[in-house]
């Protein structure tokens, strides 16, 4: 197991990980018998999940996204699914009367880049039901890589290639949902370097690994302009890694528990915010006129141009047309 030697959260360290301890080792068993009463039947169609063994930001949902876009372009549809984190569990197929509150930020921001090819809510199963009664012939589900509830037919797990085992310990004392014994379940592993470019895979790497990474889209800003970061999301310093590395200069800070609300009223109004897309598909419709808030966009490359996830959506094809 590859350790990380980032900086880590007091929590996943010396003695408070030790005395958490207890608590992971009751997260560890919950999680076995979880994944014992795994569901054993398929689904109405197939289903592609993207997940990730730790908490934290992998880059899941443009992955997941790509997926869906990659599955249009081999003319098969494809529905986005996500269990609505922030929202309130409702299903449903997203629509742009649909908020963040309703079927979470995340969804929000998947509609914004796929229109009506999106569902939200829980259980999850049931989204994957009413893609099928919807005339969908994939479903590509937005994390759930240890939810019982669903069984997938491929799956592809999604790795911080900077830190993808955190302290190696399971949750609280330490990041992880599942150990890397996860991979043997893997379909394609996608070794994320995210805003640190492309990186060289590991030496265990087979052929299922695959290198990715973000370019970043930063808004120009005048140069009088003080700036400042409001975000919600996992990793808000990855975030401000990325607007610092394009020259500017970040006057304050906004960072808000993941998911959460962001106090647009309180922000200063005389300056710019940076933010990230997320957030503001959390917010639509509801940032003040006189508020400058503007999103860094992450643009995903992979390092094979796509080729490892063009042949994973295509054996996926060969499935929903065995299906019929």
């Amino acid at each position: 197991m590859r350790r990380s030697g980032l900086p880590q959260p007091w929590y996943w360290r010396g003695v408070a990980s030790a005395a958490l301890s207890p608590a992971s080792w009751a997260y560890a068993a919950a999680q076995a018998w979880r994944g014992a009463r795994r569901r054993q039947t398929a689904h109405e169609i197939p289903l592609v999940v993207v997940g990730n063994p730790r908490v934290g930001g992998s880059g899941k949902t443009p992955i997941s996204i790509d997926a869906v876009q990659r599955l249009r372009i081999i003319g098969l549809r494809g529905a986005y699914i996500a269990r609505g984190v922030g929202g309130d569990g409702r299903l449903t197929q997203v629509t742009d009367q649909c908020t963040a509150t309703e079927v979470g930020d995340e969804a929000i921001m998947a509609r914004q880049q796929l229109g009506g090819d999106c569902f939200a809510g829980a259980p999850r199963s049931a989204l994957i039901a009413m893609a099928a009664r919807h005339g969908y012939a994939v479903v590509v589900s937005d994390d759930g890589m240890q939810s019982p509830d669903l069984r997938p037919d491929r799956l592809i797990v999604v790795l911080r290639a900077e830190d993808p085992w955190g302290n190696g310990r399971r949750l609280p004392a330490g990041p992880l949902r599942e150990g890397p014994s996860c991979l043997e379940r893997a379909d394609l592993i996608v070794w994320h370097g995210l805003d640190l470019g492309l990186q060289a895979l590991p030496d265990e790497a087979d052929d299922r690994w695959v290198a990715a990474a973000y370019d970043a889209v930063v808004p120009a800003i005048a140069p009088e302009r003080s700036v400042g970061i409001a975000t919600a999301i996992a990793d808000p310093e990855r975030l401000e890694r990325t607007v610092v590395q394009a020259g500017i200069i970040v006057k304050t800070r906004c960072f808000r528990r993941d998911h959460s609300a962001l106090p647009l009223a309180d922000l200063d109004h005389s300056i710019t915010w940076l933010t990230s897309e997320k957030d503001l598909a959390r917010h639509r419709g509801e940032i003040p006129a006189d508020l400058d808030l503007r999103a860094v966009r992450l643009r995903l490359r992979w390092g094979d141009d796509g080729a490892a996830m063009d042949h994973l959506l295509a054996s996926v094809v060969d499935t929903a047309a065995a299906a019929e």
